[in-house]
């Protein structure tokens, strides 16, 4: 999760439902705190959607640019 993820929010806590649900993933933690335990950093931390000014890449599957991503319209 994001380190602006708040878990007060019923919105966010919907999201990270869905997201160990469909990943398999026992406990989301902050990007900070996955960092401290795992003594490693992030050169680059965006979200994975797609910006509005970006392209698809030669790099990204077919399937991927068709289909857009969740928040996407």
């Amino acid at each position: 999760m994001t380190d602006t993820s708040d878990p007060s929010k019923s919105s966010h806590r919907v999201l990270a439902h869905r997201i160990k649900n469909g990943n398999g993933i026992p406990e989301l933690r902050p990007m900070k705190l996955a960092c401290q335990a795992t003594k490693m950093w992030a050169s680059r931390n965006q979200p994975r959607r797609r910006r509005p000014d970006e392209t698809p890449s030669a790099n990204e599957p077919e399937w991927q640019a068709r289909y857009p991503y969740l928040g996407d319209e």
